[in-house]
């Protein structure tokens, strides 16, 4: 039997390969930017076309974005434990705008289970 290799036989390997999100963005940007259709750039990238359409739709839903654009809206505030609250077995929650404070027990917080 004489096997010829096509070139959908690029897109089956032996094992998966991982692309980093900044390597999938670009593609598709790379994607949107010129006339070109989908079936040229995965060609160009070695990718299946079907592969760089989702893609495409997770870069339209945003699921493309790097870890730190996901996370620089997040911010921290303080937290302050005293003597009395580790002898109470409390922990005082003061949010920045708020006038109430929270008063948990630390034995019911997830981190400290085994501390009552």
């Amino acid at each position: 039997m004489n096997s010829t290799h096509t070139s959908t036989d690029a897109y089956r390997r032996l094992s998966r390969r991982h692309f980093t999100k900044d390597f999938k963005r670009s593609v598709v940007e790379h994607l949107l930017s010129n006339e070109l259709t989908v079936a040229e750039v995965a060609r160009e990238h070695d990718l299946h076309p079907n592969q760089l359409c989702r893609w495409r739709n997770e870069y339209r839903s945003q699921q493309l974005e790097t870890t730190s654009a996901k996370y620089q809206d997040t911010s921290f505030f303080p937290v302050t434990v005293t003597e009395q609250s580790l002898a109470n077995q409390t922990m005082t929650i003061d949010e920045r705008g708020s006038h109430r404070q929270d008063q948990t027990p630390l034995c019911q917080t997830s981190w400290n289970l085994n501390r009552c």
